[in-house]
């Protein structure tokens, strides 16, 4: 039997003016991970309205996710589907999400996903947007055409930065890292051209991005998991009647799983085609090298509390963390030998 949510959008009137058209963005291209999921999300939101909401989806063509959400705050886009980096321009807090060798499991990050949403949906409420679900990027490593083992390798590369990323920013000040910042559209040029030689992002964004063309190297450890996440503007959602925000909240975060269970499949998959394209995988760092990169990264986590988050956020999430997967010490360990 359909509930009732289901029953009232199949009586809406079938009018123009009772379907509403929303227009959703991602820098991903078209045929990347998650965009598969993006279209199965407009279907069925299409059907369960009873085809009086739509998502016209735009892949790739809108710019970076700075653009993005300038256009969604002048009302040119309705949502978008975003990493870390562009909700931050909304609500900088999220970073406390993405802090560097800080995560060593899912566990760990779904637990500190379910009980901090709430959190954030309020923040970016407050800021005139609606969080509909998290989804993930998933664990980012460093990609390079030099060996880079140590600290003295990164020290030594040209290494892309994220226009406007402060939370990276903070760490290469910290590591003594050189950077070079550019938006997301200028990185595969830039590889091609050698102004940079080494990128960070996860094993499918390097392939939706057609960055693993250019690199040589990655390292197997992970330097932090990256969020995503879904947004629309309140003003949109509340251009809808309570039943369908309800079948839109309901329909996207259902699809959501879906896209955060696939990025995880696809993640381990572009592992072995990212090999397969030749991209050598290096040593993992020595244990001397790994407990400097974690010093350093605590430094940075510490020292952003209540500048880029809230201090009292930030222990929160530490003790979800710990109370999903044990001592700290025990997962970094699991995580270097593994």
């Amino acid at each position: 039997m359909p509930d009732s949510s289901t029953v009232a959008a199949r009586r809406a009137p079938d009018t123009d003016a009772s379907r509403i058209s929303f227009k959703l963005a991602t820098v991903l291209p078209d045929g990347a991970p998650s965009t598969t999921e993006l279209k199965t999300a407009a279907d069925a939101l299409a059907t369960a309205s009873g085809d009086t909401v739509k998502l016209k989806l735009y892949f790739g063509v809108v710019g970076d996710e700075q653009d993005i959400v300038r256009k969604l705050e002048l009302g040119q886009l309705q949502a978008a589907h975003l990493t870390a980096f562009g909700l931050a321009q909304i609500v900088p807090a999220i970073h406390v999400l993405d802090l560097p060798f800080f995560f060593s499991s899912y566990a760990q990050v779904d637990h500190v996903y379910e009980n901090t949403f709430a959190y954030f949906q309020h923040a970016f409420r407050e800021k005139g947007f609606e969080l509909l679900a998290f989804t993930e990027t998933g664990w980012v490593h460093l990609y390079s055409n030099s060996r880079i083992e140590d600290l003295d390798g990164l020290r030594g590369a040209k290494i892309w930065a994220a226009e406007g990323d402060p939370l990276i920013a903070a760490f290469a000040s910290e590591a003594r890292m050189p950077m070079v910042t550019l938006g997301i559209p200028d990185v595969l040029q830039s590889l091609q051209t050698g102004l940079i030689d080494t990128v960070y992002a996860s094993p499918s964004a390097m392939i939706g991005l057609q960055w693993f063309t250019k690199v040589k190297y990655v390292q197997p450890l992970a330097f932090a998991h990256a969020t995503g996440g879904l947004v629309m503007t309140t003003k949109a959602f509340d251009s809808l009647d309570r039943d369908r925000q309800a079948i839109l909240a309901r329909t996207i975060a259902a699809q959501a799983k879906s896209m955060t269970d696939s990025s995880r499949r696809v993640n381990e998959d572009s592992k072995a085609v990212i090999a397969q394209a030749g991209v050598e995988v290096l040593p993992r760092p020595s244990r001397e090298t790994f407990q400097r990169l974690r010093d350093v990264s605590n430094r940075v986590i510490d020292l952003q509390a209540d500048k880029l988050y809230p201090k009292v956020l930030l222990e929160r999430v530490r003790a979800l963390r710990d109370e999903a997967g044990g001592s700290r010490a025990q997962h970094d360990m699991q995580r270097h030998d593994s």
